[in-house]
Formats: C-alpha cells, structure tokens, sequence
C-alpha cells in the first residue's frame, strides 16, 4: 500500500535527521555563542573573533593546533528544565512533568542552538612602523545547529485543536539550519587617528561538509467552529548535503576519510566587519558583524518538498471504520492522506546562508585596570532574531592575568553569571571563559552555557607604558615641548607670561604682549608719546589729535592735507582730495563723463550724439546707424528682397517676384485657378475614412501636373469636418485626410517641400453644424496656393 511505502521511505530518510537533533539539542539545553566575558581581555588574540577591529596586545601569536581555541555553546531558550519538571508538594515532592507550565512561561519563539567552534590553526602577527596593522589568520572546524519553533506548534499538539476554533494555527516559524563546515579566514585591521580608531575586514572561505536546512516552512491548520473540519496547508522543502543521501558516510566505510577530509564539492564565503573607537583615555566604543556569507552545497544534495498542499479532513465513519471493513477502510484513509501530502524527493543544488550575527558595545576605563562594558548581541535565523543584553567587568593585573565577569539577560531569563580569565606566563598564554558559570551549580534554572578556552604562544604582548619626561602629563609621543613642563592647551609647551602665546611662539616669553605684536608689549619707536598700536604714523612723530601723525586733514576729507590738492574742500582721494566738476556743463561730473569737455546726454555718457552713416538721422535715432536711410524708415533704406521692383514694405510677396500692378505677388491664370477650384471642389473621401474617391482623381491629376509645371508654386492643404463625434477624433481625421491629398500628390510626382499641410478638425467651420447641408460642407479639404 501507498501509506506503507511512504512511511518506510521517510523513515529511511529523515532517520539520521532525528538522531542529530537528538544529539545535539536534548542533551545541551544551552543557547548562544555571545562569548561577553571575553570583552575586556585584551591579551586574548581570539577576542578579534568577536570584532576583526580588535587588536591584541601581543606583537605575534601562535595558537596550538587544536588547543588555540575550543569554544562550546548552545541551548534551548523557551524553557529550563524547572519549568518542565516539577515537584507535586501534596504528593511528598514527587516529580511530575507540568507541559502547561512550560507553554504558559514560552515566548512566541522558541530557540534552540548548540555551536562547536575549535581552531586547527591560528596565527597574528602586526606591522608597521607603529605596529597599527594586523594579519590574523585561522582555519577552525564549525559545528552550528540552529532552529525555530513556535509557541503555537507546542500548544496545537498539547491541547488540540479544540481550542482554535474558527482560527488559523500558523506555524511559519519553524525553521532548522544545522550545518559543519571549516572555516579558513584572514583578517586585515588596522589603526587609524592615533590608534584612536581600529578598523578590520575578515575574509572567510567556507568547505562545507554536512548541512541541513530549511528554505521553505509555511505550515497552517484551519478548524472550521461550526463543521469541525480541519484543513491543513503545507509549502515546505528541506534541503540537506552529505547527510540524508544514502552514501552520506559511504566514505567512513570505505576508508575514504581524505575525501570527506578536502573533496566536498560544497564551497561559500563569508565575512566579518567591525570597527572599535577609543574615544578618550576612558570611553570606547565597539561594532561588528559576523558571518556575512552563504554556503553552496552540491555534494550529494537531498530534498524533501510538498509544495502547496492542502488536505480537508471532514472526520470518519465510526460505523464503517467498526465494520469488518475497518481495516480496509483506515487504510484507504492513510492512503488518501499520503497521496495528498505527498513528500517529494529532489536532487537540487541549493544554497544556505550562515546565521548572521552581530555585537554593539561600550565600555568606561575607570582605570587603567578597570573596565566596565555594556554590550548587545544579536542572531538571525531566517525570519528569527534573537537578542541579548550584558555587563561585564574586566580588572588587569598587569599584563600576566585578566579577570572578567558578565552578567548577562536573554529572554527573560536572569541566571546568567558568567567569569573568565586570562593567564599568560612567559610566551605561553592559557585563557578560559564561562558565560554561565551557574548551569552546573543549578541546572533546573538555566537556560544557556557557554565555554570557550585555549592555549596560545605569544610574544610582546606587555603594553608599553607611554614617557613623559617632563611630567606635565602629556606622552612625549604627543608633547611638542617634551623637556619642558607645559599646559595641554598648548600640547605641553610652557607659557610663562601667560599671555595665551607659548613660548616657542612668542618674540618675548618673559613680557605679557598681545599676539599681534608677536607676545611683545606695544612701544613707542617715534617718541610721540603714542603706543605703536594706535599711532597711526608709528615711525614719524605726531599730534595726538593727528593719530600720531605730522599731516592734518583741514577739510575732513580723509586725504591728508600733504597729499590733498583742494586741502579746504573736501574731495575723494581718486581726485586727490578735490570735488570733481563739469567743465561742458552738461549735468554730468567729469568723473563719469566720457566727452568732458563737450557737453552731452547723460544716456550718451556725456558726449553729443554723432551721425555715422550720414544720413541726417542722428545715431540715438537711427535703427541703422552704420548704413544711410530715410527718416522715414528710421534711417534704414528701403529692401526689395526678390529683386521685383516693389519694395518690401509694399510688396504682399517680398520673398516672390511678381508685377507691380498684383502688389510684387506672381499672378495665377484664369485656367490655372480653375485648376485649383476644381480639384478642390471635386474632392471626396470614401465615408469616415481618408481614402480619396476614385471620383477626384482626375481633377487631382491635373493639379499635380500644374504643380510640376509651377514649382515656384507653395500649396497650403487644409483639412477640416463637422462636429459629428469626438473632437479629438474629428482631429485625427482631418489630419489624415490633409496627408492623404499631400501624398496622393507627391506620388505624382510633385515636389511637397513646397506644402503647408494643415488640419483644424471641427474647430473651423464655414457652415452651421446644424444642418445635413451645412455639415457636408464643413467636411472639406481646401487647397490654395501661396506665396511668401
């Protein structure tokens, strides 16, 4: 039967998925990688892990293969395990399993995470005149489970769907991503601002080995309250490399562990970006982002889908199914329900981005020792996010052993202690942290742990203790005056006058001056018995009165009565202290006079009007002041463009010869003109259209042949109709018709550059529209000839 092949197949299938799950989440009721005890420790190379911008202490390290870094994490953030198991007081404190307890205490989303990082091989190594650079370099093995569930999936299986009727149980939120995979990274930071600022970039490349995910978990159950139906709807795929095949651990059994070791065909990249900011010698600021990058997974890819399924169960026969049928009949039923979820099974490559994750921190350096953080994690799984909240406090002992402490708050569980140290003896570094060092102390109340420690070679690792040799508390790095004691203000240079100037600047150390004169008190170099700043004249002795100066200024002008030519009348200095005058008298000062010594208007700037062409016709007056003409023409001569002998003030045509006696316009013959009347009297379209009738060609014939015969001839072409329909349509029409008469006519052989092609719709009309006679002839295309 369909339900048994099904139910072996999935079976064979989804086995090993169920195993893991089972290893690695009941036995791990952890959560997170948050990793905030490490924050502080400055000496720990592996906190670049956390932030690619941080830079250790040390001027090189060497993690010990394996045992550089081994970092353990995970958990089940929806319930502890007191939440779950509890003691019944009434019944001697016996155990018993309370499920609606826990559902009442679960958030909306559960999350359950384990991760296993362990570095096969780290090294740093900075550079630089300032060693501000670093090159990191890790290759680690990553074991990373991570899934969702919601609070409602729990509720519908525990209760029933009795309590959601007339409701939609969606259970969209259920997603898994459980991956292995190493990582090679290689990270750049460097220090920026005086090491101020630290920015760093970490490149990852990805081999992929195990993955389970999903891409698509759109789950729904519908319980009509008046039926009882149920109907439920599936959109769902799960992809998987290297796990769910049949030859997933093919290469164990034959020995081929090289393989599984280096030739997956499943690669990604990946990437990490952080930046940390030492605002001052107490304030800093830190972010990052991790795990930036996708994984491709082609080895032995398996998928399982049901795309857009739904199934309506209306409920069973109780009598049938207790018949001697029954069996048959519940079969049939199982049968039914398998073929409509029918689970497919693909071959596909697929791809399954890493969950990424995230840090925001700050931290005040009460000391030098002493450092108190606050920082915000968070993981995104999918449409999951999944955020927490720390402090942890950090206290230096030199620069051999860091001690932290962090207490930290996730989803709505307190019971977050965490401590770690880190411990460096001669070259050899041993660092260990806890996120929660009460999880074996009272494990019915946690919800998380966290374990990360390793063991490193490092070398320089002491910070170097800044100089200041003249004690003014300013580093000689930053003291422009290192030998001497000075103020901050003036990046530790002295200033013993104290008149704001310091004393490499200033021309008189000892004596309070201003900086305008150089840190020198103001003299008096003339002897007049005004200081140098207010004598106007500082070298030539003078009056009090005169500024210091020996020159008066009678006239107030403000050019000095040596240099003042009018030194009792005041002028401008350009005139050398005279008023300017008007020796023309023509109202205009001399100063802005072009002709001042010929009188003229002031539009003119002060010079006569002339005549240049010599027309009597003076140039103010003249549209044509460079070419003789009448007056009466605004002495411009008169112009016979087409050469007629009729000027073109009195030619009708002054682009086109014609007699005088026609006002310089080509006359038409009498026959030309019955022509043009014919044609345009004859003319007639097939009904709504602009097909010419066959009736007008003739007339139409001998027009194009008197165009040929004349091409000086212009011909403007008109189209017009009656109000019948819509305006734009009558437009249109009459467009169409006027271009139809240009191109019947150039088909002939007419030159049409020569046309004016017109077409005004019903806006024209030369009869009522109110009557069948008045609207046949505003149905019309006129045809004139013209001239320019």
């Amino acid at each position: 039967m369909i339900l048994d092949q099904q139910h072996s197949t999935i079976k064979k299938n989804l086995g090993a998925l169920l195993v893991l799950f089972a290893f690695l989440a009941l036995p791990n009721m952890l959560f997170g990688q948050y990793n905030f005890t490490i924050q502080g420790q400055s000496l720990v190379p592996q906190r670049n892990y956390l932030n690619p911008a941080y830079i250790p202490q040390s001027t090189w390290h060497l993690g010990i293969p394996v045992l550089s870094s081994n970092h353990f994490s995970g958990g089940l953030s929806a319930h502890s395990y007191s939440q779950i198991i509890r003691k019944n007081s009434s019944n001697g404190d016996s155990l018993f399993i309370d499920v609606q307890n826990a559902l009442d205490k679960m958030p909306k989303t559960g999350y359950l995470s384990f991760n296993a990082n362990i570095d096969l091989l780290s090294f740093s190594f900075k550079f630089g005149a300032d060693k501000e650079n670093l090159i990191f370099f890790n290759m680690t093995e990553r074991l990373s489970l991570k899934a969702s569930y919601p609070k409602e999936l729990l509720d519908f299986i525990w209760q029933g769907n009795a309590a959601y009727l007339g409701e939609t149980v969606d259970f969209n939120k259920l997603n898994v991503d459980a991956s292995h995979f190493r990582e090679y990274g290689l990270t750049y930071a460097r220090q920026l601002l005086d090491k101020k600022l630290s920015v760093g970039l970490t490149v990852k490349y990805l081999y992929g080995m195990e993955n389970v995910s999903t891409s698509k978990t759109n789950f729904s159950v519908f319980t009509d309250e008046n039926t009882f139906d149920i109907t439920a709807n599936s959109d769902f795929r799960l992809n998987s490399s290297g796990l769910l095949s049949d030859d997933a651990f093919d290469d164990f059994s034959n020995g081929q562990i090289g393989r599984y070791l280096f030739g997956r065909n499943n690669h990604g990249f990946a990437f990490n970006i952080g930046g940390h900011y030492q605002a001052d010698e107490n304030w800093e600021v830190a972010a990052s982002v991790l795990d930036l990058g996708t994984i491709f997974w082609k080895d032995n890819p398996v998928s399982y889908s049901m795309d857009d399924v739904s199934f309506t169960y209306a409920g069973m026969d109780i009598a049938q199914f207790l018949s001697e049928d029954g069996n048959d009949y519940f079969q049939e039923f199982g049968d039914s329900l398998i073929e409509t979820f029918d689970l497919q099974e693909g071959n596909e490559d697929y791809s399954a981005m890493l969950p990424t994750r995230f840090y925001v921190n700050g931290a005040y350096n009460f000391t030098e020792k002493d450092r108190l953080g606050l920082d915000f994690y968070g993981e995104l799984l999918k449409n999951h996010f999944e955020p927490a909240v720390a402090l942890n406090y950090t206290r230096k002992f030199g620069d051999i052993f860091h001690l932290s402490a962090s207490y930290m708050y996730n989803n709505h569980s307190f019971a977050n202690l965490g401590l770690g140290f880190a411990l460096t003896l001669g070259p050899v570094q041993w660092f260990m942290n806890l996120d929660n060092m009460l999880a074996p102390i009272i494990p019915q109340h946690v919800q998380n742990f966290h374990f990360h420690s390793g063991l490193n070679f490092v070398v320089n690792y002491k910070e170097k203790k800044l100089e200041d040799r003249d004690g003014d508390g300013i580093v000689d790095k930053l003291d422009e005056c290192p030998d001497d004691f000075g103020l901050e203000h003036f990046a530790g240079c002295p200033d013993r006058d104290l008149d704001s100037i310091p004393d490499k600047n200033d021309n008189c150390p000892d004596e309070f001056g201003p900086k305008e004169n150089n840190g020198c008190p103001w003299g008096d170099k003339d002897g007049d018995g005004l200081l140098d700043n207010v004598d106007e004249c500082p070298e030539v002795p003078g009056s009090e009165e005169n500024n210091g100066c020996p020159w008066g200024d009678i006239d107030g002008d403000g050019v000095t009565d040596n240099i003042d030519d009018c030194d009792t009348i005041p002028g401008p200095a350009e005139n050398n202290g005279c008023p300017w005058g008007d020796r023309d008298n023509d109202g205009v000062l001399d100063n802005e006079d072009k002709c001042p010594d010929e009188a003229g208007p002031v539009e003119n700037k002060g010079c006569p009007w002339g005549d240049r062409d010599g027309d009597g016709v003076k140039d103010n007056e003249d549209r044509c002041p460079d070419v003789p003409g009448p007056a009466d023409n605004g002495g411009c001569p008169y112009q016979d463009s087409d050469g007629d002998g009729v000027i073109d003030i009195d030619d009708d045509c002054p682009r086109t010869p014609g007699p005088i006696d026609n006002a310089g316009c080509p006359k038409i013959e009498q026959e030309e003109q019955e022509v043009l009347n014919t044609a345009f009297s004859n003319l007639e379209f097939e009904t709504g259209s602009d097909v010419i009738a066959a009736s007008s060609y003739e007339s139409l014939d001998e027009l194009a042949a008197l165009l040929i015969k004349k091409p000086e001839y212009r011909l403007r072409i008109s189209g017009h109709t009656d109000n019948v329909g819509s305006e734009d349509g009558n437009l249109r029409l009459s467009e169409k018709r006027s271009k139809s008469v240009s191109r019947y006519l150039s088909n002939k052989g007419v030159d049409t550059s020569n046309f004016i092609v017109e077409w005004f719709g019903e806006s024209k009309p030369i009869y009522p529209n109110d009557t069948r006679e008045g609207r046949q002839k505003n149905r019309r295309v006129e045809m004139e000839v013209v001239f320019e």
